[in-house]
């Protein structure tokens, strides 16, 4: 079920609408923080981390669809279901490809890799709640049947209408928490004197990691339409737990490295 706006022969999804401007409201608050935190770039720059990024996030957001179809049909002979590249898109890939990208990018062209990924941190949760609009005008990300009292008519991505779990709104309201808890935060550090990137320079990102991948951990099982992994358990569920153990070693190490540069200075060791 996809509502599309028609101008003459023309149409426009607006599951597709909601995307770009998903894109378009992270790329405008991203150049509002670069430049608040006293960072300009030129076009040049500018189209080049567009480009990159565009590649890494389509590349991991069906990626992340990909690999589960195939194992299942290594391992069991289910076929994916028809033109399943239409349906949506996974944002653990999504993330995940667009982190690498920027890594790459940051790392050939010498940026602060830390701070990039701080940039966009809360930037991310803004976006996904954008892109479950469209996810719930087009019944991608639909709920499982329930008869819970959360239960709302929603319909699935072939338009079938039922009592589901409201996933696109919950998880809209959830990534919306989560942009106000990040944003939180950076005011916190502020108010308290304490500098840019407080505890650590990339921390930020690690912590919108550990937040997101907490909350799917939990409700991907209101899912109706991510791949089976083992039992009722999904590949998000797997995706979200390795999103959370990547989180947890990426604190502990920038912890670590901030320890090692403001710890005191050994005395020299005397030999006799």
């Amino acid at each position: 079920m996809y509502p599309t706006i028609e101008i003459g022969s023309f149409a426009l999804s607006t599951h597709l609408i909601l995307n770009i401007l998903a894109a378009i409201a992270v790329g405008i608050a991203a150049n509002w923080r670069a430049k608040e935190r006293g960072y300009s770039s030129d076009a040049n720059e500018v189209i080049n981390l567009v480009f990159y990024l565009t590649l890494g996030v389509l590349g991991g957001a069906y990626l992340g669809l990909l690999i589960p179809y195939t194992v299942n049909h290594f391992f069991t002979g289910q076929p994916a279901p028809a033109q399943w590249w239409l349906s949506g898109q996974n944002w653990f890939g999504a993330v995940a490809g667009g982190s690498l990208a920027g890594l790459l990018y940051c790392k050939h062209n010498q940026r602060p890799v830390g701070w990039s990924f701080d940039l966009f941190a809360p930037l991310l949760p803004l976006g996904l709640a954008i892109v479950r609009i469209g996810c719930l005008l087009a019944g991608d990300s639909y709920g499982k049947l329930t008869t819970s009292w959360l239960a709302m008519r929603l319909p699935d991505d072939h338009g079938l209408w039922a009592s589901r779990y409201p996933t696109q709104i919950v998880d809209a309201l959830l990534n919306l928490l989560i942009l106000f808890i990040l944003l939180g935060f950076e005011r916190w550090v502020a108010r308290r004197g304490k500098p840019q990137g407080w505890p650590f320079e990339g921390f930020l990102f690690w912590l919108y990691t550990l937040l997101f991948c907490g909350q799917r951990l939990y409700f991907e099982t209101w899912r109706g339409d991510t791949p089976p992994l083992i039992g009722w358990l999904s590949w998000n569920h797997l995706y979200s737990l390795m999103g959370i153990l990547a989180a947890l070693a990426g604190i502990a190490w920038g912890l670590r490295q901030r320890g090692k540069r403001v710890s005191p200075a050994q005395p020299p060791v005397e030999i006799h």
